[in-house]
């Protein structure tokens, strides 16, 4: 499916609402309650279902390139394409988190890629070597420092050793656009103790012992004595876009205040119950913001617009993690 026309008679571009076929316009809509259902109902059909896919991976790029979205439905159809794993949906998701024009689909796109998993996140190494994107740094960088919660230890030495061997490479950046800081903060995060030695080099030869982002990743890493992945457990999201998962909104803020371990009114309490996927999201989601930024309509006034010793050239190839053997 191809979205309607991208201008009207008069050249602009309209609200991306009124781009969208009908089997999409539920997403536009500001009861939360078929919002929620719409969510959910697409979270389980889009598997299946390629044309939707390829509809809701259409709305994203429509929406990168225009800006023309008043809405949720972008946010949403984030959510649905990582809660669907869709692997379709990378490339116009790492485009997202590169893009900062909106602040909530940019945090929404790195927990969808995190949703996504593997695949997702050995394509963000791929596209950070081959600096396809430069603004694409710094949120892949705190991206990458999360992935401890995936609990794949491959993926998470792979993450660590692309780490380690980006930091000259942005060392040789001009000051202004590096991004040390978010490097070695996801470093830290994910307890590369390893790399302790070469943060406190590159404190005192770049920066003359003074910057707080990099010391306080240095703190981190000596607080965690054990080296072990720090992961958030109790996010803001569920209290910001959990309702999408719930058939009632208000129930559902309402059961997330309870204590962890407290059952609802007719339940058998039961700690050995493994947790439903489509609830256990709360390690991914905690970065989203509360509000949706407000943009411009379309053409107005504002304008939207370590190394390898196998490897002979030095460099990291994430796909080696691809080819290991059992994977």
């Amino acid at each position: 499916m191809k979205m309607k026309d991208r201008a009207d008679d008069s050249g602009e571009v309209p609200w991306l609402r009124d781009m969208v076929d009908a089997d999409l316009e539920p997403l536009f809509s500001e009861d939360q309650r078929v919002l929620g259902r719409t969510v959910r109902s697409m979270i389980r059909s889009v598997v299946d279902e390629s044309d939707l896919e390829g509809q809701l991976v259409d709305l994203l790029e429509t929406s990168l390139e225009h800006q023309n979205d008043d809405s949720s439905a972008s946010l949403c159809a984030t959510i649905i394409l990582g809660e669907a794993r869709s692997t379709r949906a990378i490339g116009v998701l790492q485009r997202s988190l590169a893009s900062d024009n909106d602040e909530t689909l940019q945090d929404a796109a790195s927990v969808a890629l995190l949703r996504i998993g593997a695949p997702a996140v050995l394509s963000l190494l791929e596209a950070l070597e081959d600096e396809a994107d430069p603004r694409l740094c710094a949120p892949a960088y705190s991206l990458l420092g999360m992935v401890g919660a995936l609990e794949d230890d491959g993926l998470k030495q792979a993450t660590r050793d692309f780490l380690e061997s980006q930091v000259e490479v942005e060392r040789k950046k001009a000051p202004g656009e590096r991004a040390l800081e978010q490097l070695f903060r996801a470093s830290a995060q994910l307890g590369h103790r390893e790399l302790f030695p070469l943060m406190k080099r590159v404190l005192a030869e770049d920066y003359h012992g003074h910057c707080p982002g990099i010391q306080d990743s240095i703190e981190m890493l000596e607080e965690n004595t054990a080296g072990v992945p720090l992961v958030t457990s109790t996010p803001p999201w569920e209290e910001r876009y959990g309702w999408l998962f719930d058939d009632d909104p208000e129930e559902a803020r309402v059961a997330r205040r309870r204590p962890a371990l407290e059952p609802l009114a007719g339940e058998d309490q039961d700690l050995d119950k493994e947790p439903d996927d489509d609830r256990d999201m709360s390690l991914l989601f905690w970065g989203l913001s509360a509000t949706t930024s407000g943009r411009p309509r379309p053409g107005g006034a504002v304008d939207p617009s370590k190394d390898d010793p196998n490897d002979e050239d030095g460099g990291y190839d994430a796909r080696r993690y691809l080819d290991r053997p059992g994977d």
